[in-house]
């Protein structure tokens, strides 16, 4: 799934005041990009809390964004009696359906695999390509590379290079890499439900690069 049309909505908890003792429900019929919010709620894969649940948030850090793997989105926010926070304002982003890219998608099933661009051909030069994998709330990925041949450097993988990184970006902490030669790396597992697979190459020697396949644990 490519996102490359794109449009956004806000939502948010109950006019953004203290809130007590009180559950609310969302019923989302966009093809999701991503979700981010602050506290307090679920969000399920479908249309209803029947479906796949994808996260579980609560607290007042802000948490990683949130992808589905389908246009519908059921998501509940439930508070107790008690204490009293200011809520939570989220921002969807929706995407027409275009065809899938080797890049910037979203997999949330098992039986996809993650490759380096133009795979099994060479990729090209000056790439800039990362895929998220998002598993479902509570459980962490294991990615398994099965083919690797990137450009041969030294351990510092100057040149070409795959990292995976604990989160949905470049900017998350890095879990394991830089990964560069034809040696085929070591499976590599995640602590939370998302990981962010990259990959760059320079402007000189190409490879036929790599694929991975994922599960979820």
């Amino acid at each position: 799934m490519s996102m490359e049309m794109t449009s956004t909505v806000p939502i948010s908890s109950p006019f953004l005041t203290d809130i007590s003792s009180m559950s609310l429900f969302w019923i989302l019929n966009w093809k999701l990009q991503r979700l981010v919010a602050m506290i307090n709620y679920r969000i399920f894969d479908g249309i209803d809390n029947t479906t796949n649940e994808i996260a579980e948030l609560c607290g007042e850090i802000l948490p990683d964004p949130v992808f589905t793997s389908g246009s519908d989105s059921f998501i509940e926010f439930t508070s107790d009696a008690s204490v009293t926070r200011t809520g939570f304002k989220a921002v969807i982003t929706s995407a027409l359906n275009v065809p899938q890219t080797d890049c910037d998608n979203i997999y949330t099933d098992e039986s996809e695999t993650v490759t380096s661009p133009n795979y099994p051909d060479d990729y090209g030069i000056n790439e800039d390509c990362g895929n998220t994998i998002q598993a479902p709330a509570g459980r962490v990925i294991r990615l398994t590379f099965q083919t690797f041949h990137l450009e041969s450097t030294s351990a510092t993988c100057t040149y070409d290079s795959v990292n995976i990184y604990e989160g949905d970006s470049t900017s998350s902490p890095l879990l394991a890499g830089p990964f560069c030669g034809s040696t085929i790396p070591p499976p590599v597992t995640s602590t939370g439900n998302v990981m962010y697979v990259y990959f760059e190459s320079d402007g000189s020697v190409q490879e036929s690069g790599f694929l991975a396949t994922f599960e979820f644990l």
